[in-house]
């Protein structure tokens, strides 16, 4: 469902009852003002599926927003040069996972956690030339510690890093 408000957004993905699924493969979503945006309805889940996915040059790139609950993963995908963050994680529970990616030149921020029940989690990807690598404003990046991380303006902190197993 795409409304005026959404006007300049690669996707928008609204799920109204229930669960939904929104999986998107071998697709490449550029200069759009957001790339992908997912807003579950209040009590409604998002699962998002994300794989050799390319989000270039948008102003915002993925963004998990509203009072719903966003469930997912992204693999072999580049999110980069977009004008905001990378990833933004703010609807009211995120659980996502970013695999073998890449999140490279955003102006703002990569990764950025902004809602207490947002978890984020990072493992054999790539992070850099960032205004900033990750940020967790509130809730939670945690990396499998084999993340490459740099020449961002400030690399940043994941909040905690468990082994892989």
């Amino acid at each position: 469902m795409i409304h005026e408000y959404h006007q300049g957004v690669g996707i928008v993905y609204q799920p109204q009852n229930g669960r939904g699924l929104l999986q998107v493969s071998n697709s490449q979503i550029f200069d759009n003002l957001e790339g992908i945006l997912v807003l579950p309805a209040s009590g409604q889940i998002a699962s998002v599926t994300l794989n050799n996915v390319e989000l270039v040059g948008n102003g915002t790139r993925i963004t998990f927003g509203s009072s719903g609950v966003v469930a997912g993963t992204m693999r072999n995908s580049v999110v980069g040069e977009n004008a905001g963050d990378g990833i933004l994680a703010q609807a009211s529970q995120v659980f996502f996972t970013v695999e073998e990616s890449s999140v490279v030149d955003n102006l703002v921020n990569g990764i950025h956690t902004n809602s207490a029940g947002s978890v984020v989690n990072v493992g054999n990807s790539t992070i850099g030339g960032n205004g900033t690598g990750v940020l967790a404003s509130n809730g939670s990046l945690i990396s499998f510690g084999n993340n490459q991380m740099s020449a961002n303006g400030t690399n940043g902190n994941f909040t905690s890093t468990t082994a892989l197993r």
